[in-house]
């Protein structure tokens, strides 16, 4: 229970935020198909790995599935976080052209 009230919105909102700098990076329609569908796939399986691990390797040497659980929630947002401030640092000043 805990991990569906605590992991899945962590992980949706870390894969949300993966769509966003992908798009900060390739914006237009090229985001829709093709390579940058790759490359938002691999950085989403990048960028689990570590929360991943964090709670693994806590609930296996400490014995408390919860703290690890709570660590990679932690650490998957802060994830999303930097990825949505360097998807709004590129996108500055540059969406009222993105329509042209």
């Amino acid at each position: 229970t805990a991990f569906f009230a605590l992991g899945l919105p962590a992980l949706v909102g870390l894969l949300a935020a993966v769509g966003f700098a992908t798009f900060a990076l390739f914006p237009g329609p090229l985001d829709l198909r093709g390579p940058v569908t790759v490359l938002r796939l691999g950085l989403s399986i990048i960028l689990l790995i570590p929360p991943f691990v964090v709670a693994v390797l806590i609930a296996a040497i400490f014995g408390a599935a919860l703290l690890g659980l709570g660590l990679a929630v932690l650490l998957a947002v802060v994830e999303g976080a930097a990825l949505i401030g360097v998807a709004a640092w590129r996108l500055d000043g540059h969406v009222d052209r993105l329509a042209a």
